[in-house]
């Protein structure tokens, strides 16, 4: 099925690619890359600041995102330039979201799940605990109501969101002691970030907001117990390995999840309908490859962290129950205090309902 997905993505980018390339029928309007109008707008050549919450060297992030700014220049003919600023090269990582904003920087590169103060909704779309694998959270967000629910948030504090990859299921933890009841995670310091530091806190754990380039900062400083980030390549290349050796799985706070391009709106709404499908197809292009290329990847970063000296194993039942209980408590909450919180994950629920139909009959 996933490879079915990627097929159906990889077709779409293709078509955008041709209908990006395909001039119109002569006598019909054009909007093409040097700025003639067509929609009504003309661009000049865009050349922008982008500020990433993960480093430029954390793969698969940084390097994913490095592969699409330099896809958007060649597609653009060096009409779209954006250059990759590193966490704290111009803003910190915790400011991304208002540096776009605002005007600071023009673009910024996150996964929305770091904005719970800001949009304690957009968090569902960093991460569901609990939640689709990556096959039924993209049905949701492009068929099933997540999408508009998600440009609203991002348009109304002025920014427009383009999705530029999806993750695969995430790692389930690293831990300095082993992780055997509930109890276990009583008082330990853990970074966590959004709905799962939530989920940890109703369970006696104390959650740390660490943006990644951060995490090992405060992994020397002996200030962590735990730390849950993303899958075993992106665990492996920020180091978790040389300081914890308990890792466990599934990913229970994330099975799939948004990367995005943060683009400031008026800049957005300044280029040409031409520059915008660039960016666009740039990044349907990585979600696809992007996916693929992580799914492949797992194994051998598993492989190397064993041989390492890590122990992977899978979460007891009665941690993975509590964790799912505290969960519903929390989602409970955030939904009774959040009215856009509540939208969004009763029409996260609705889909699920109605899909699992579907997987049961359709799936192995």
């Amino acid at each position: 099925m996933r490879n079915l997905i990627s097929g159906l993505v990889i077709g779409l980018v293709v078509g955008v690619l041709l209908a990006v390339s395909v001039p119109p029928p002569s006598g019909s309007p054009s909007d093409d890359l040097s700025g003639r109008p067509g929609s009504g707008n003309e661009a000049s050549p865009a050349t922008w600041r982008m500020a990433s919450v993960f480093p430029r060297d954390l793969s698969p992030y940084g390097p994913q995102m490095q592969h699409v700014l330099t896809t958007i220049a060649e597609l653009s003919k060096n009409q779209v330039e954006i250059g990759f600023f590193g966490p704290g090269a111009v803003v910190p990582a915790a400011e991304v979201l208002d540096a776009v904003a605002s005007g600071v920087v023009d673009a910024g590169f996150s996964s929305p799940a770091y904005w719970a103060d800001t949009a304690p909704a957009l968090q569902l779309f960093g991460g569901i605990p609990f939640g689709p694998d990556q096959t039924e959270f993209l049905a949701w967000f492009r068929f099933g109501g997540g999408e508009q629910i998600y440009d609203e948030l991002y348009n109304g504090l002025g920014i427009h969101s383009v999705v530029c990859g999806v993750e695969p299921p995430a790692g389930g933890g690293w831990f300095k002691r082993p992780i055997e009841t509930p109890d276990h995670l009583k008082s330990l310091k853990v970074a966590a970030a959004g709905l799962p530091g939530s989920v940890l806190r109703r369970l006696g754990a104390t959650p740390s907001q660490v943006p990644p380039a951060d995490i090992m900062v405060e992994l020397k400083a002996a200030d962590l117990d735990g730390a849950i980030f993303a899958v075993p390549t992106a665990d492996r290349s920020l180091g978790l390995h040389r300081f914890m050796d308990h890792y466990y799985f599934p990913g229970w706070h994330k099975q799939s999840g948004l990367l995005e391009l943060l683009v400031n709106l008026t800049r957005w709404n300044a280029l040409s309908g031409a520059q915008r499908q660039v960016i666009e197809v740039a990044c349907a292009s990585n979600m696809a490859a992007g996916l693929a290329r992580a799914e492949a990847g797992q194994f051998d970063a598993l492989k190397s962290l064993v041989i390492s000296g890590v122990t992977v194993a899978k979460w007891e039942e009665p941690v993975l129950s509590a964790l799912r209980r505290s969960w519903l408590r929390v989602a409970a909450e955030q939904a009774a205090n959040d009215r856009t919180f509540r939208r969004a994950w009763q029409s996260l629920n609705r889909f699920r309902e109605d899909y699992s139909i579907w997987r049961e009959l359709g799936y192995l």
